[in-house]
């Protein structure tokens, strides 16, 4: 495969937000964070991508790192399938630190407006022989040719790490949800996203400062 072939297959994205947050859960403070992510298509139905985030006060402070590498398909126009093996990984943050993580997921979307996905995850740090679940629902419902709702539900199942103290707990379900608008042009995306998340997550456990809303600026070349 020529250079030209090659990159013709890559794409990428540039984002800043202002705050990072997983499944309900903060991974940074409410602070400025500089997103990246690049993506390669190396054969029809593959793609295997890498991202960043890190916070901008701290440029020497990586928050997240990301890869997926993920399997794609299409049974007719109006539905895609797909499965992914993730790895998530929080170098930046001593506590989110224990959150590292692999994982496997499957998901469907109907016409990119209704996304369900499971997914089982393993933590990296410590009680790494437990399997944890996870769930979620997205919709996107266009309300122009630029403008549209996004909103979203899931549940997931609280590792054993989070709780206080060291002796075991059975991993208790936890819920999150968001709300929000995108605007998108040619290239650039804003996204404003209010975020909920019942009380016994582990961001309320915590008590750790997550933001109700979250603004997002990205550029995708």
């Amino acid at each position: 495969m020529t250079w030209q072939a090659w990159a013709a297959n890559i794409s990428g994205e540039l984002g800043l937000t202002t705050q990072v947050i997983d499944r309900g859960i903060p991974s940074t403070l409410h602070t400025p964070i500089l997103q990246s992510n690049l993506t390669w298509l190396p054969t029809p139905g593959w793609a295997l991508s890498a991202s960043s985030s890190i916070l901008v006060r701290q440029p020497d402070h990586l928050a997240l790192i990301n890869a997926e590498l993920t399997r794609y398909w299409s049974p007719t126009d109006d539905w895609q399938l797909q499965t992914s093996v993730l790895y998530y990984g929080y170098p930046g943050n001593r506590f989110f630190k224990r959150f590292n993580r692999i994982e496997t997921s499957a998901g469907i979307s109907y016409r990119d407006i209704v996304t369900f996905s499971v997914a089982a995850f393993r933590l990296t740090e410590k009680n790494k022989g437990t399997w944890y679940a996870a769930a979620d629902l997205s919709l996107r419902q266009p309300l122009s040719a630029s403008v549209s709702l996004t909103t979203g539900i899931g549940v997931s199942q609280r590792p054993t790490t989070f709780y206080f103290g060291d002796t075991w707990t059975p991993p208790h379900p936890y819920y999150y949800g968001h709300a929000g608008l995108i605007w998108t042009h040619n290239t650039w995306t804003i996204q404003f996203t209010h975020l909920l998340s019942s009380t016994n997550s582990p961001a309320h456990q915590r008590n750790a400062a997550i933001s109700p809303w979250i603004a997002t600026l990205s550029h995708s070349f």
